[in-house]
């Protein structure tokens, strides 16, 4: 063998297997010193070097040259490039004839060649340069080729980027059908590595246009989580993704390419495909198990807190409406409450609070505290400012450490104010929202009063009760900062927002001014809110004036709406309950009128005022009230459509008279609530509500009248 040769170092011996004098370049020793040359820089380098050379671009190469065209070696070693590379030559062939006719070199990064080295065509990828050789006249003698294989690199980052565009694509979906719809069309765009791919899951509807798609079964995979089938000569891959959604049978299946060897790298990448998938799948599952905890969450916590928080005292004649609405961002037990109880002298409190917090342990001290705040106020029978101070000193001697906001507020009606119907709300504020008032014209106001300390920060602060009179018509709303704190606004701007939504709204009702405000606000909160409304209803029409000892005054001279700072506790020197030009009548008499059908509804809340002023709370009251409304109901049923009520106090107990101004036919038989006699029920309720009863009968009607004890 040519000495020249011994540098091929493992392909000596292919070399000394070539019958070198039988190809176009002739035997060895005949080579021409360009040529000789070539082959001994080509056996010396380390890098993939082939030599293409004469017309024929006969193959002389290295060592490192044979893994590139696999099983072509031996016999491309001295063959012609046109034998040897069939199925590439219309992409090569022209290349070189360019280098040879014009001497310049190519440069190609990362081609696919379709090349058959295994016994398949396989998808390759080289960079590699053509360069021409020249002999001392510079004739081109041949072509050197210089290259690098890429498929492994150029593979790689193709399947990373379909993997990372797959979990892309996937990432903000949560329902599995969707998932799984979107996973195939992302997939169906890689057809080099995935020429057909699908993903079966039982579905007896299947898509609409099509058949259901067959399931597969799951004992296909044993204890593995794919399976790789031969269909048709084609390698089939079923990968499994487990867990529901929407089924453990659900599975992907992919056709493979013919072009690309079944490695460990492509069997990866399949099963890397369907695991994004399954992830996908699984997280929908947790995102829907997570909503489905947080909306129980959310009722279990809505549930404890409205357990906490009792229904409201609604004394006769005044209307209190409260509302709780949890956090809407997410299930959160809040700190927010409402109260509204009555005191043992029969006065009405009113509470507002937000404990900071939104977690179990702000739920727990606001439940403390309201309870605190309850037990003091009851007791003690103070102002509200120091009641609000008695709560400060029971929670520091207790250790309840949190911090709070609050108003507390008492209605109170003394005797000189009920004539009028006015009534008077003394308050003190904790670092709380102020309240707003809706005066009977619609005007909205907030009572601001000078800032005070949150509950909880420091002990001995001096605090302040301030008042308002109410007339009949005016509304106070309480609540808490989630009703118009928002994230992007600041403080002073929904306050505004809220006096101009509260304006114009004399005529609904507290419930209605619940819900009103709820609609305004709810949605856009994402803090929970607590809401207490108290509304004083109007008087009906020409009630003041007809008795209750004092006729209406004009509008300006009730003071509906004055706001007042007051140092003690008691009705205010400002408000004159009679009025420049009150004539007082029979000091027993509180209230005479004529009623009709239309008019028994408002005679019934205005002797609820009545009947609470003169000291008379509880459930005494509404039975006696209760009584009353049943006499006139029968008066307008039995007695010709009309009647005349008078409410009076003699000594220690209250007399209501109800005639009637019918024929004085027969009267209904007194019977049992649950008897089936036609008429009735109205007396013996009145019977069984009040102290006594008696009918007296007269050519003109009928006289019931009822009494009932004050305490």
């Amino acid at each position: 063998m040519d000495e020249l040769f011994e540098a091929a170092g493992t392909l000596r011996s292919a070399y000394r297997g070539v019958d070198w004098a039988s190809t176009p370049l002739g035997a060895a020793s005949g080579w021409s010193p360009t040529l000789r040359a070539a082959v001994d820089l080509t056996l010396h380098s380390r890098f993939p070097v082939t030599l293409f050379w004469g017309p024929e671009f006969v193959m002389i190469y290295n060592e490192a040259y044979v893994e590139l065209i696999g099983n072509k070696h031996p016999a491309a070693l001295g063959a012609p490039a046109a034998k040897v590379f069939a199925e590439i030559w219309d992409v090569i062939g022209p290349m070189l004839d360019s280098v040879r006719s014009t001497r310049r070199a190519t440069w190609t990064r990362d081609m696919r060649l379709l090349m058959d080295r295994r016994g398949y065509p396989e998808e390759c990828y080289f960079t590699f340069s053509y360069s021409a050789v020249r002999g001392p006249g510079g004739q081109v003698e041949g072509v050197i080729d210089i290259a690098t294989e890429t498929t492994a690199q150029v593979l790689s980052q193709r399947r990373l980027i379909m993997l990372v565009g797959l979990s892309d694509a996937l990432s903000g979906l949560e329902e599995p059908t969707e998932i799984l719809d979107r996973a195939v069309r992302v997939l169906r765009t890689d057809p080099q590595d995935l020429p057909d791919v699908d993903i079966l899951a039982p579905d007896p509807a299947g898509d609409a246009g099509r058949p259901p798609l067959p399931a597969v079964r799951s004992t296909i995979f044993g204890d593995g989580d794919f399976v790789v089938e031969m269909m048709a000569d084609l390698p089939v891959m079923r990968v499994r993704l487990p867990g529901p959604p929407p089924s453990a049978e659900t599975v992907l299946v992919a056709r493979l390419s013919q072009h690309l060897p079944l490695d460990d790298g492509y069997v990866g990448f399949v099963r890397l495909v369907g695991a994004t998938v399954a992830q996908a799948l699984q997280r929908a599952q947790t995102r829907q198990a997570e909503r489905r905890v947080a909306v129980l969450e959310r009722d279990l916590s809505e549930q404890l807190q409205r357990s906490l928080l009792t229904p409201p005292a609604r004394p006769p004649g005044l209307e209190v409406a409260v509302r709780y609405l949890p956090a809407s961002e997410r299930a959160r037990i809040g700190g927010d409450w409402y109260d509204s109880f009555l005191q043992p002298d029969g006065g009405l409190t009113l509470v507002i609070g937000d404990v900071a917090g939104h977690d179990q342990q702000a739920a727990a001290a606001m439940a403390q505290i309201r309870n605190l705040l309850r037990g003091v106020a009851y007791a003690a029978g103070k102002t509200p400012a120091a009641v609000l101070e008695g709560l400060e000193a029971t929670m520091r001697g207790l250790g309840v450490d949190a911090l709070a906001t609050a108003v507390l507020a008492r209605l109170e009606q003394p005797e000189e104010q009920a004539r009028d119907g006015v009534r008077t709300l003394w308050w003190s504020n904790a670092g709380h929202l102020p309240p707003v008032l809706v005066t009977p014209d619609g005007t909205a106001t907030l009572l601001r009063t000078p800032p005070e300390t949150l509950l909880g920060v420091r002990a001995g602060v001096t605090r302040g009760d301030h008042r308002v009179a109410l007339t009949p018509g005016c509304a106070v709303v309480l609540y808490t900062d989630g009703l118009i704190d928002r994230r992007d606004a600041i403080i002073d701007d929904g306050l505004a927002d809220l006096t101009r939504s509260l304006t114009g709204r004399q005529g609904s009702t507290a419930e209605q001014l619940c819900d009103q405000l709820l609609d305004r606000y709810a949605a856009t909160g994402d803090d929970d809110i607590a809401l207490v409304v108290l509304r004083i209803p109007p008087e009906p029409a020409g009630l003041l004036g007809q008795g209750g000892g004092a006729e209406a005054p004009p509008a300006d001279k009730r003071n509906a709406g004055n706001l007042f700072s007051m140092g003690g506790f008691g009705p205010p020197a400002e408000i004159d309950s009679t009025g420049a030009g009150h004539v007082r009548r029979e000091s027993s008499s509180l209230l005479s009128r004529e009623f009709t059908a239309d008019t028994i509804t408002e005679l019934r809340h205005a002797v609820a005022a009545r009947v609470t002023a003169a000291g008379l709370t509880g459930e005494p009251a509404e039975g006696f009230v209760l009584a009353v409304h049943e006499l006139t109901t029968n008066a307008v049923r039995h007695g010709g459509g009309t009647g005349h009520l008078h409410l009076r106090r003699q000594g220690d107990m209250l007399r209501c008279d109800v005639v009637d101004h019918g024929a004085g036919g027969d009267l209904p038989p007194i019977r049992q609530a649950a008897g089936t006699a036609a008429g009735g029920r109205g007396l013996w309720l009145a019977e069984h509500l009040a102290d006594s009863l008696r009918l007296d009968r007269r050519a003109d009607g009928l006289t019931a009248t009822v009494t009932i004890a004050l305490p």
